[in-house]
């Protein structure tokens, strides 16, 4: 069990309150029985979007508080696709500085940025300027820590809007095997563990417990896909694997997280898709993982110029998860 990774210390620390969309069904739907023919997949049955012996049911309530995870793929083919990302992330800070509960709270929120890349970032998210050459002007807000949020943003200093575009540049030097959701996994588990992924200065991890988890993943490859052969080891981890992983954390609730996946859809031929930004293969195992996550997920295409409708729908999938909050004892 990789809960055995963390200290007894940083288990509650990393036990995150998402949220489902449907309050009659505390896990939400997952269409992941059988198998999928992935290697090590042995397609056992998920009832109800968790295990058979999860946990018993909470009470919905509204959350107020999301922790957002955007994993972006930084290897040689997504200059382009960066490039729209950034110009759609103005809308997205939007959205998320003006949502407000049915309470009437405004939205208590922190977004950390992943790169796919775990051979060299290894699941830490990043605080500073991206490697892109376009960043070189940009201000970071070099605070030292792994998230931004609502206080970050003063009178005197950026807007959120402007950081997060200059964090997001990852640039194109990362591993060509892109590893989306094994970079998530390391971000939660070992990255919390070792401290990278807290605020040291006050030992605050970035996951909160009352707060939805929410992934919004960026490639244009597929979980393992890419040039690198062999295939690495976290290859033959199945969609069903990281979910999983990703209820662990939640103490059983997959109604606690919710995921967005921007990749390649099958196309015309099956095989993928194309748009002027470039082509993407056809993201199957990461169509799956949305799938497990369902109604809390959704997958949109790469292949568009524009990413800001895609940015919508997963904030719409997020807030939607909000309103079926399983509360937290």
């Amino acid at each position: 069990m990789l809960r055995r990774l963390l200290p007894l210390g940083l288990i509650g620390a990393c036990v995150i309150a998402a949220c489902g969309s449907d309050p009659g069904s505390v896990f939400g739907t997952s269409s992941s029985s059988g198998s999928s023919g992935f290697p090590g997949d042995g397609g056992g049955t998920i009832t109800g979007g968790a295990e058979k012996d999860g946990p018993p049911p909470a009470t919905p309530i509204e959350c107020n508080k999301m922790d957002i995870v955007f994993i972006i793929d930084n290897s040689v083919s997504m200059k382009e696709e960066q490039t729209s990302l950034v110009n759609s992330i103005p809308g997205f800070i939007k959205l998320i500085e003006e949502y407000k509960t049915a309470g009437g709270e405004l939205l208590d929120y922190r977004i950390g940025i992943l790169s796919t890349d775990v051979t060299n970032d290894k699941g830490i998210m990043r605080k500073s300027r991206g490697l892109d050459p376009d960043t070189t002007t940009c201000d970071p807000l070099d605070n030292n820590k792994p998230w931004l949020e609502r206080s970050d943003a003063t009178d005197a200093g950026p807007k959120i809007s402007d950081v997060f575009a200059c964090r997001a540049r990852l640039g194109t030097l990362g591993d060509p095997t892109e590893l989306p959701l094994e970079s998530a996994k390391l971000a939660l588990y070992e990255r919390t563990a070792d401290g990278e992924n807290t605020l040291k200065s006050k030992g605050e991890s970035f996951l909160r417990k009352e707060a939805l988890l929410a992934f919004i993943i960026i490639t244009d490859e597929d979980e393992g896909g890419g040039d690198h052969d062999p295939r690495p080891v976290a290859f033959k981890n199945t969609p069903d694997y990281y979910a999983k992983q990703f209820d662990d954390v939640k103490e059983g609730y997959r109604a606690r997280w919710a995921t967005a996946v921007i990749a390649g859809d099958n196309g015309t031929n099956g095989q993928g898709c194309s748009s002027s930004l470039g082509t993407a293969d056809n993201a199957v195992r990461l169509q799956r993982f949305v799938d497990n996550a369902k109604p809390n997920g959704v997958f949109s295409s790469i292949c568009k110029d524009d990413f800001s409708g895609a940015l919508k729908e997963a904030f719409d999938v997020f807030s939607n998860a909000c309103k079926g909050f399983p509360g937290v004892k």
